[in-house]
């Protein structure tokens, strides 16, 4: 919030203040001391006969040592209550309905700057707070609906191999005891009961790892871009040996030097989550751009294969989301989609973002890093 124009201290309006209610009351009183002057002097009374009068005359001359300071204390009492109802009171209402909506948790209005003064001062303080928790709760709120949108996929998707292991359990409860079924159809069902089970611990990694990931603090170290990118060389041979894989490397263009700063363990750990998701559904050919600009490390991994559905594209980060025909990977293992949300996640943390999209050749996702030093304030 800025501020126009001049602004004038509330120590300098009170001294504003107090000359003129000097002035008024030296006025005032001056003009208390003639009248009473005037009265007291015999010369004016029309009626130098009337004692009673006399004496009423000479009275309310005398009484100017009380007048005076009575006029006195009411300008510099009137000057105090104008001083309050120009300069403190509508700041200080206005700070009072904001600590009240703050103290109700009501915090979707602004504080206004009324004066340019200390109170306005503390208005745009109030107004900074205001706008901080207020972001702060935007921010838990949003935090606490990803929680619950995980645990509700967590418990769906739970669901399936706890009723297969019921129905498998139930299956042997009927028929071993009576010896009809054979030793060979009862180690088929304990190994498919195996996957299952093998199915949900993965279920309970993939949770443990989602809820881990709010408590990462990324230790960013200063990184040399080249080897870097070197690096991703590697692990990407590595990963995609029965693909064909295409690499672009941008530098950051007019960069002195090729140091960056990045958490490279987090780096990676996205970039070969990316590069497995790729390799699963590549259909012969990979391409990985690795890239420096503004302040930004971007990875991204296309593969050539059928690329995102509508859908996909708009739940592919949400976590346990796959689709139907995706249920299971080339290795026949399963795929719990929870890689790109975890990937999203520490992008996040990390200053950067997770994009995905569709590219040239089939599906796309570029994760981006802030690669710039944080100054210590």
């Amino acid at each position: 919030m800025k501020r126009s124009g001049r602004s004038r201290s509330l120590k300098w309006s009170f001294l504003f203040y107090i000359p003129a209610s000097v002035v008024v009351a030296y006025a005032g009183a001056y003009a208390i001391g003639i009248a009473s002057n005037y009265l007291q002097d015999g010369s004016v009374n029309p009626f130098p006969e009337s004692f009673l009068l006399d004496a009423c005359l000479r009275l309310a001359g005398d009484l100017q040592v009380v007048f005076i300071p009575l006029w006195v204390t009411f300008v510099f009492a009137m000057t105090g209550a104008i001083f309050y109802k120009r300069e403190l009171e509508e700041p200080v209402r206005i700070l009072m309905d904001a600590a009240d909506q703050i103290a109700d948790n009501s915090l979707d209005f602004s504080v206004a700057c009324p004066k340019k003064n200390e109170l306005g001062l503390l208005c745009e303080a109030f107004e900074k707070m205001r706008s901080a928790l207020y972001r702060n709760n935007q921010e838990l709120w949003r935090l606490l609906e990803e929680r619950k949108n995980v645990n509700a996929a967590f418990s769906h998707d739970i669901r399936t191999p706890i009723t297969v292991l019921k129905g498998y359990r139930d299956l042997l409860e009927k028929y071993i005891p009576g010896g009809d079924v054979p030793e060979e159809k009862i180690m088929e069902i304990l190994k498919r009961m195996g996957g299952q089970i093998d199915r949900l611990e993965n279920y309970a990694q993939k949770m443990n790892a989602l809820q881990k990931l709010e408590d990462i603090i990324p230790q960013e170290q200063e990184t040399d871009f080249e080897r870097l990118a070197a690096k991703c060389r590697e692990s990407g041979d590595m990963l995609s040996e029965n693909l064909q894989t295409v690499y672009t490397v941008i530098p950051e263009e007019g960069r002195q030097d090729a140091s960056i700063w990045v958490d490279e363990g987090l780096v990676f750990e996205v970039y070969e989550n990316l590069l497995s998701n790729a390799v699963r559904y590549a259909k012969s050919r990979l391409m990985i751009g690795i890239e420096c600009a503004h302040g930004m490390l971007k990875i991204s991994v296309e593969d050539d294969g059928t690329g995102f559905t509508a859908e996909a594209l708009r739940q592919a980060v949400k976590p346990f989301y796959r689709g139907e025909a995706e249920q299971w990977d080339q290795n026949g293992k399963i795929h719990f989609g929870a890689g790109l949300s975890i990937c999203k996640v520490i992008c996040e943390k990390c200053r950067g973002a997770l994009l995905v999209e569709n590219g040239r050749y089939g599906g796309k996702v570029t994760a981006s890093f802030g690669c710039e030093k944080i100054l210590e304030k």
